[in-house]
């Protein structure tokens, strides 16, 4: 079974679109806090 889609609220895409202009490929690390900090899972990020 396919994961249901996520919807994104405005400021968790404006933080995501930001962090993926500055870094193209996020460590672990950065994916894990990016996450956390987004109340996200690591997937979802």
């Amino acid at each position: 079974p396919r994961r249901a889609r996520t919807s994104f609220t405005y400021d968790q895409l404006v933080a995501l679109e930001n962090k993926f202009k500055s870094t193209r490929y996020l460590s672990v690390c950065e994916r894990l806090n990016l996450a956390f900090s987004l109340n996200l899972t690591e997937t979802q990020v």
